[in-house]
């Protein structure tokens, strides 16, 4: 799997290769594969957050949604905070159409995702903005 991650600060953000959220080309392995590290990482006591980009996603299908949800819920129950950032506007209107949007933070660009999630309260740019 092509999967990357940095830590900035307290937060991991995590790189999504294309091919993870194309799953009808790679199978199923890799989507479990990506949901293991996300819940490994959504464990770790030592991180206060995820953030997810989605700059080099080209194709989005639904069990890429239903991974994001699941991960954030996972953090959110021990007090963790979880965000995507750099959506292209087709898969912007995927959140929004599923609703998703409603209680996942997605930001525009990796810097106002991280500039939120790092102060830990509303920072500029941390309202939702279509992309």
């Amino acid at each position: 799997m092509d999967l990357s991650y940095t830590m900035k600060g307290r937060i991991c953000v995590v790189y999504l290769d294309p091919k993870i959220t194309d799953f009808a080309d790679v199978g199923e392995s890799v989507l479990i594969e990506t949901q293991k590290l996300l819940e490994g990482f959504a464990k770790d006591e030592s991180i206060d957050g995820i953030l997810v980009s989605f700059q080099r996603v080209t194709k989005l299908a639904s069990a890429g949604l239903g991974l994001m949800a699941a991960t954030s819920k996972q953090l959110e129950d021990r007090g963790a905070r979880f965000a995507i950032c750099n959506l292209a506007p087709r898969h912007w209107r995927l959140f929004q159409i599923t609703r998703l949007d409603e209680f996942l933070k997605m930001y525009p660009s990796e810097a106002a995702a991280l500039a939120a999630m790092q102060s830990g309260g509303k920072t500029e740019g941390d309202e939702p903005k279509n992309p």
